[in-house]
């Protein structure tokens, strides 16, 4: 099931980048540039693209960014922010292991998930019961994420009774406002 899925993975992100690249070579060809070879040119290109990507996604770099806020806060506050996991046949146990413990070593007061935890099921996800690493994330102030179209794809109300039994809050239409003041 795991290699069906990478396959169709990758050949659809193969597809959606090589189509365009493909139209942008006839444009160019229409303007009169000489253009050899285009179809092993564009592969070459996407697949130089998906390998660029995908070890980006493999090897995520934490940055550091200070916000000044009008209203001040008793002390400053940690914030990890993270997107775009997609747990699932893709992004197993031992990658979010590895996720989990680059954000608590940032000791975080707060975490804030931007959506797209979970990829297109959530049958992975608790068949490898990832639940166990979500466990491990450290925040006094909490664990927050807003879904995001993945959450919808895999079924949200199934994602909101699988994210029970963790420590992330899923906030759908609500607001949070922390002991500091500070809104989520």
């Amino acid at each position: 099931m795991k290699v069906m899925y990478l396959m169709g993975s990758v050949w659809m992100v193969f597809t959606l980048y090589m189509v365009p690249a493909l139209l942008l070579l006839d444009v160019a060809r229409l303007a009169g540039l000489p253009i050899r070879n285009g179809v092993l040119l564009a592969a070459t290109a996407v697949v130089c693209l998906l390998v660029y990507g995908y070890w980006n996604y493999r090897h995520p770099r934490v940055e550091h960014i200070e916000i000044e806020l009008d209203k001040p806060l008793e002390r400053d506050i940690t914030i990890v922010a993270v997107s775009d996991v997609h747990l699932g046949d893709g992004t197993g146990k031992r990658a979010l292991r590895r996720y989990v413990d680059m954000i608590n070593a940032e000791n975080p007061d707060l975490i804030v998930f931007g959506g797209d935890l979970i990829d297109n099921s959530l049958v992975p996800v608790i068949r490898h019961r990832m639940a166990e690493e979500l466990s491990m994330l450290k925040a006094p102030m909490g664990v927050y994420m807003a879904a995001g179209n993945h959450e919808y794809i895999s079924g949200i109300e199934a994602v909101e009774r699988f994210l029970e039994c963790t420590p992330v809050k899923l906030l759908r239409d609500s607001v949070v406002t922390l002991p500091c003041g500070l809104q989520i």
